[in-house]
């Protein structure tokens, strides 16, 4: 689960920095004042986090997401509020099976169809493809992105996010998200996390669960609300 949540962090970082956002970290806090559209302002590195820790730096009022790694934060007396229950993700190293289907985003064009096709269009930008942590794979049907996948490798693991197919995201896309992941990087365990479908979809396609993690939300008061209002909400 350390490893899942290093990733993680990594990754976060990785989509931060693209955007030229300021991160930063202390042995137990992960931390961006301005995270990107769906990240969170603080990711906790360890068990066992204070909680004025896990919230040190951000203003009373805004509007503020925490993800709860380890499941053991409680931010209820701080304004915050659950609104994610997830499961880390595990999966053994696999054989390699070559995908003949699937294919890195090597190009700026393929990129900007990935993130359209994701909904994530402005979050993840063509820096992105210079980042040797990070690789975007794809399932084309002629010109058009159906399904898509991001694989962070910055770390001693590989992990697998932002699983996303023309409709529900199905347990056979997961099966050949995990397929290529396993193609491209042979003898590497596979790690993420998921809720809901997504979760039923992953653990059916051999990952298994090896704890829980929380993402929890305050919002902006009344009076910062109108303030805030051009800044979309991060998870």
């Amino acid at each position: 689960m350390t490893a899942a949540v290093a990733d993680n962090a990594a990754w976060c970082e990785s989509v931060a920095r693209s955007l030229e956002r300021s991160v930063s970290r202390t042995p137990t806090v992960w931390a961006v004042s301005e995270p990107p559209r769906w990240y969170p302002h603080r990711i906790t590195l360890t068990a066992g986090v204070e909680a004025t820790d896990a919230v040190a730096g951000l203003p009373e009022g805004t509007d503020s997401w925490v993800k709860d790694s380890y499941g053991d934060v409680e931010l209820g007396e701080h304004g915050f509020t659950p609104v994610v229950h997830a499961s880390w993700l595990h999966r053994p190293a696999g054989a390699s099976v070559p995908s003949t289907d699937w294919s890195p985003v090597e190009s700026a064009e393929e990129l900007a169809g990935w993130a359209r096709a994701s909904g994530s269009a402005g979050v993840i930008t063509t820096s992105l493809l210079a980042d040797p942590g990070v690789r975007l794979v794809r399932l084309c049907e002629g010109a058009r992105v159906v399904a898509g996948a991001a694989l962070s490798c910055g770390t001693e693991v590989i992990g697998v996010s932002n699983v996303f197919a023309d409709g529900p995201v199905a347990l056979e896309t997961w099966r050949e998200v995990t397929a290529v992941a396993a193609h491209l990087f042979p003898g590497r365990d596979l790690v993420g996390y998921e809720h809901g479908e997504d979760l039923t979809a992953a653990l059916r396609a051999g990952f298994s669960s090896i704890g829980a993690l929380r993402v929890w939300h305050r919002p902006a008061r009344p009076s910062e609300v109108a303030h805030h209002a051009d800044r979309p909400h991060s998870v």
